[in-house]
């Protein structure tokens, strides 16, 4: 009897010594530990487990709105939208924030879908210290904007405001029709490939403005010369009006089928600069 009375008492002891261990303690300086006897002195709650995890308290929509004075910061798990949610107001004026949503994703990344309420002042891709900038696919380098504010597409170390390794396409409009007294509206553009609609010698047309200081603009004409220079071929070329060209030489701004012209737009004259201009002898008979 008295080794069965041993024995239970024994029990109740380690039942007991299991149960302190796993029940929270506080320590003397009001650190509660949950899972463990001593809780890390920089935790006001440590909870430690390798078989369970925290347990965010649940509610719906009209019971998170019930709540009386809520802490600013009190965390929640709304059921009604699915989301861990928070008040960022005060107690006496609740708003209840997602941890991470579109709305506030600006504040912690860049969405792959976008981000609103966004500003370029404060929002912004790059870095803030005085390394490049790079853009990867495959996990290999594809485009660098170095300290410095210089691109490279193709490599590392551009030495240019923009350095590229490899061709540069500029894409023209469809081709465009003009006729005599008309416009060619240049646009953002930098090459328009355009086709007059009636005989050269009878076609001036004009060109607009630029839209950017500096701007190239590669105009090519577009025709077949096949009836002659005197048979009123309808493609056989235009004239350029000189209004907002710097040139004097009138004759050249004649454009016959596959000429072309390169010019830049200098805002503070106004004006187009023709920096070149190729002819390819395709209607030598003019």
């Amino acid at each position: 009897m008295l080794a069965v009375g041993l024995l239970l008492l024994t029990l109740c002891m380690a039942t007991t010594a299991v149960a302190q261990q796993n029940a929270p303690v506080v320590d003397p300086n009001g650190h509660m530990g949950v899972g463990t006897t001593k809780p890390d002195p920089s935790a006001a709650l440590d909870i430690a487990s390798t078989t369970a995890g925290l347990l965010i308290p649940r509610m719906t929509s009209a019971q998170q709105s019930a709540l009386v004075n809520p802490a600013t910061g009190l965390l929640v798990f709304n059921t009604t939208t699915g989301n861990f949610e928070y008040n960022s107001g005060t107690t006496t004026s609740p708003t209840w924030s997602t941890i991470l949503n579109t709305s506030n994703l600006v504040n912690f990344g860049w969405s792959t879908t976008g981000n609103p309420n966004t500003s370029p002042a404060t929002n912004f891709l790059g870095t803030k210290d005085d390394v490049a900038l790079v853009i990867r696919t495959n996990n290999a380098e594809r485009m660098r904007v170095d300290n410095d504010g210089d691109v490279g597409v193709g490599t590392s170390g551009p030495n240019v405001r923009m350095d590229i390794d490899g061709g540069l396409a500029v894409r023209p409009p469809s081709e465009v029709s003009v006729s005599d007294q008309g416009t060619i509206t240049v646009g953002n553009r930098s090459y328009i490939r355009a086709r007059s609609t009636t005989d050269w010698n009878s076609t001036t047309v004009t060109l607009s403005d630029g839209v950017q200081d500096g701007q190239i603009l590669v105009l090519q004409a577009k025709g077949d010369c096949d009836d002659g220079p005197f048979s009123q071929d309808p493609s056989n070329g235009f004239e350029i009006s000189d209004d907002n060209i710097l040139t004097k030489n009138f004759s050249t701004l004649q454009l016959f089928p596959e000429d072309t012209i390169t010019l830049i737009w200098d805002a503070s004259e106004g004006s187009w600069i023709v920096v070149s201009k190729m002819e390819s002898g395709m209607c030598a008979a003019f």
